[in-house]
């Protein structure tokens, strides 16, 4: 359970607070590997996604940080407009998670079933 509240995003029961973050009331996206929410970069006054790798069992997180890990070093070589470009990636209390570019439109599974 994912939730947004006062500009703080709740996942499973614990409010997570990022430094220069604030959680927009925006759909959070579920997918396979975890969620997706949209905030406001209160510093640098942009919109961004903040992609947050969720496991099962939130005692074996190692996986799905180095898969988080390796997903942001690849995607912070990436520099191509079909590319959101990953602004910086970190770990708070047992999630990894990344800080990316805000683009808005279709989700990849509503482009793949309108296409």
């Amino acid at each position: 359970m994912c939730k947004i509240n006062d500009g703080k995003l709740i996942i499973h029961g614990n409010t997570i607070s990022l430094d220069n973050i604030r959680f927009l009331d925006k759909n959070i996206l579920r997918g396979h590997n975890g969620i997706v929410a949209f905030g406001e970069d209160t510093l640098l006054s942009r919109q961004v996604a903040v992609k947050f790798w969720l496991t099962l069992d939130p005692k074996d997180t190692r996986q799905k940080d180095l898969q988080g890990q390796l997903e942001a070093k690849k995607g912070a070589q990436l520099n191509h407009p079909s590319f959101a470009q990953v602004y910086y990636g970190n770990r708070i209390e047992e999630y990894f998670y990344i800080v990316q570019e805000y683009v808005e439109g279709q989700t990849l599974k509503e482009w793949l079933t309108t296409s």
